[in-house]
């Protein structure tokens, strides 16, 4: 059985009717409170209020006899007020001091793991998919975008494994739509989190709608701060700093690179946007790094293009294949988790890869020939051989 040290909070009776404001209790005494209904909200008042005080809160909680049962009815309770813009702020209240409990078990090294064995955050991904933007329902939002947080802060492989399972991703992108700049800078800090993560970048990169959603959600949030106005102010400073530690990460995936090179937004590139960050030497250092590796991954595919495109249109489109799928099978890309083949759909020749490559194929009366047709006039004459190809069939069937 577990036993229970002293832990002196100060002295309370659960039993009194008037509490006065500075008088607290025993972490002992007020973990029994929460069995009584009559107690528990004040209970779970201080608790929360008082959860810093003592670092082994957390154990407490946990190894005390239906202590998590009853904090997670207490959850639970508020499920069918979701969708109503009526909740009170009382019931709110009370939830998210259950949150905060939570919150303290999530942080604490020793009762972790259990919290996330026992699948205890999928409780909490209602509250962040709900869209109501009322204040009782914002600060349930934030509440257990923090317990979410407090998990992912130490960027554990096993917890960003189970949010990834447990499909996290989308919950966050739903509370930097419609969350305040709070919800919205813990859920992009969760997001930046999982990038961080070998398997959280390949998990966001490989699917490419996964991919511009979250692009997608990035930048609305930067142009909603931009027409708000509110780029400098400090709440929306420490937003944007999240967003463009997204970005980064993004841009260090050559697949993802891609893709951001049509989707960043002008306003990150403009000069008053950049000097928000001239008394933040990291935020800015992460700016220019992902200016640096967008154009840098721009600059490489416009000259392998330009040394391939006098070959003509049909070798031109294998050839271009054919890099991607080198590219893809790059170390520093996430491999691809589809089922198709990881060989390069052509196999450039060793001589072919030097910069005299189109000088070369310049001199080839053949290949010149074929590089002024065009396109049309190729896939005509492979249909006019096909046709004689089928005729010839068929003559010899007769």
């Amino acid at each position: 059985m577990y036993r229970w040290p002293e832990l002196p909070f100060g002295s309370w009776n659960p039993s009194e009717a008037a509490y006065r404001p500075r008088e607290t209790a025993s972490a002992v005494q007020l973990i029994e409170a929460l069995n009584n209904d009559a107690t528990r909200e004040h209970a779970l008042h201080l608790l929360s209020k008082n959860r810093d005080i003592r670092e082994d809160l957390a154990p407490l909680l946990w190894h005390s006899v239906g202590t998590i049962s009853i904090l997670l009815q207490e959850i639970i309770s508020v499920y069918h007020s979701l969708h109503s813009p009526m909740l009170a702020d009382r019931v709110s209240n009370r939830v998210c001091d259950a949150l905060v409990l939570f919150q303290c078990v999530a942080a604490n090294p020793s009762t972790k793991m259990l919290f996330i064995k026992a699948k205890l955050p999928l409780y909490l991904y209602p509250f962040l998919n709900n869209t109501n933007k009322e204040r009782p329902h914002q600060f349930l939002r934030l509440a257990s975008l923090s317990v979410i947080g407090a998990l992912a802060k130490v960027g554990d492989p096993n917890v960003i494994n189970f949010l990834l399972e447990s499909e996290v991703f989308p919950c966050c992108l739903c509370c930097m739509e419609v969350g305040d700049v709070l919800s919205k800078t813990v859920a992009t800090y969760i997001v930046y989190k999982i990038l961080m993560n070998e398997e959280g970048l390949r998990y966001c990169c490989t699917i490419a709608e996964r991919f511009f959603a979250l692009v997608r959600v990035l930048g609305s949030m930067v142009l909603k701060l931009a027409e708000e106005g509110q780029l400098a102010e400090n709440p929306s400073k420490r937003l944007l700093k999240h967003i463009i530690w997204c970005y980064h990460r993004l841009s260090e995936s050559p697949r993802s690179c891609d893709g951001l090179r049509c989707c960043l937004p002008v306003i990150l590139s403009d000069a008053a946007f950049i000097n928000i960050f001239s008394g933040e030497p990291s935020a800015a250092q992460h700016l220019q790094q992902l200016f640096h590796n967008v154009s840098n991954r721009t600059s490489k595919i416009q000259t392998i293009e330009k040394m391939i495109r006098p070959l003509g249109p049909p070798l031109y489109w294998h050839l271009k294949e054919g890099f991607v799928a080198i590219a893809r099978s790059s170390p520093n890309c996430a491999p691809c988790l589809c089922d198709c083949s990881s060989q390069p759909l052509l196999s450039i020749p060793q001589g072919l890869s030097n910069a005299s490559f189109t000088d070369c194929a310049k001199h080839d009366p053949e290949v010149t020939e074929d590089a002024e047709k065009n396109f049309a006039e190729l896939r005509k004459e492979e249909l006019q051989l096909r046709e004689l190809k089928l005729w010839r069939i068929s003559g010899k069937l007769i």
